[in-house]
């Protein structure tokens, strides 16, 4: 009797393979994912402390315009100082935001994450106008 050999379907050991191959794909896809997440969160962040920087240049010319002296931002410390709404009040705001007390010449905000994944600071530089930033929790890797 002659026997043929039906080959139809994959063997077991291919379909293993193929299942390896996708979890490494997977294991090297999914933390760039999450980091991408993050980033795209702390962009809300940086766009909001835009807003507060700018708030908060006005201010101090206000101070400066009424004799109280060139670079006063420590009379610019709070959201009612800088005649703009806290950004932690909008609907669907990740982050919460305490301007920190002014320590010449840096003026600070710290950006809490709602969900608890960690912190973002900004720390803007009123001499140079640099702004940078370092993050806690999930945001210690931002750049």
């Amino acid at each position: 009797m002659n026997m043929k050999s039906n080959k139809c379907g994959f063997t077991l050991l291919e379909i293993i393979i193929v299942i390896i191959i996708v979890g490494v794909l997977a294991s090297l896809a999914l933390p760039r994912l999450f980091n991408t997440i993050n980033y795209s969160r702390s962009t809300e962040a940086l766009n909001a402390i835009g807003v507060l920087k700018r708030g908060a240049d006005l201010c101090a010319m206000a101070v400066e315009a009424t004799g109280g002296g060139a670079g006063q931002y420590g009379q610019c410390d709070t959201f009612a100082e800088i005649g703009i709404e806290d950004p932690g009040t909008q609907v669907g705001a990740n982050f919460t935001y305490a301007i920190n007390a002014f320590a010449s010449p840096n003026w600070v905000v710290v950006a809490t994450d709602v969900g608890g994944a960690g912190t973002i600071t900004f720390t803007y530089n009123t001499l140079t106008g640099a702004i940078t930033r370092v993050g806690t929790g999930s945001f210690t890797a931002l750049k």
